[in-house]
């Protein structure tokens, strides 16, 4: 939301707000990413997808969430990513 190079950035600003221009609605955009709330802790088995052709979500953020959680979880469950 952050990046204004990125096609769908700037229109989406009305609806979920402008966290360049208020730190208001920077912090709660924040507080319910998913990236954001991984925290050192158990989790249960986790399997994220994503799809390179998907406009909504790149391919890349699935899987930089599941290497988050691989790196903080405190159990031995899986963490699977499929693109």
């Amino acid at each position: 939301m952050c990046d204004t190079t990125l096609p769908l950035t700037p229109p989406e600003w009305p609806e979920w707000g402008n966290p360049i221009e208020s730190k208001e609605e920077y912090d709660y955009i924040q507080s319910y990413s998913p990236y954001d709330q991984v925290t050192k802790r158990r989790y249960p088995h986790v399997l994220a997808t994503g799809g390179l052709a998907d406009p909504r979500v790149t391919y890349w953020e699935p899987a930089k969430w599941v290497a988050a959680i691989r790196k903080m979880r405190t159990d031995d469950g899986m963490s699977l990513c499929k693109i």
